[in-house]
């Protein structure tokens, strides 16, 4: 049987590719971790957007609503049209400026 001597040089290697492997091992290890941790803040942040929009969209809503508007209409100084006040078409054209004569408008009389 032959024995061999391991050289400093060859143990030096060793030791620095398994410190290497070591290495390498913790910092994928840390990466994980840190991954997970942005995984988390995201979720997170996601659920925080999601209640932002659901307020948003109420809020939305709300001043959309039609009770809403015609509540302040009517605090702008708005009424509602008499019924001199509507102009009818004969033909199915849609009224606009351009279409109206002002012949044709009886004036408020």
């Amino acid at each position: 049987m032959l024995k061999q001597k391991i050289s400093s040089k060859e143990i030096l290697i060793l030791i620095l590719l398994i410190v290497g492997f070591f290495m390498f091992y913790l910092h994928t290890k840390i990466e994980l971790i840190e991954v997970g941790y942005e995984i988390s803040d995201n979720r997170n942040y996601k659920k925080s957007l999601f209640e932002k929009n659901q307020v948003l969209k109420a809020e939305f809503f709300n001043l959309k609503s039609p009770d809403r508007i015609e509540t302040l209409a009517l605090k702008q100084g708005l009424i509602y049209p008499s019924q001199k006040d509507i102009l009818y078409s004969s033909d199915n054209k849609n009224l606009n400026a351009k279409n109206i004569n002002p012949k044709n408008i009886n004036n408020g009389q």
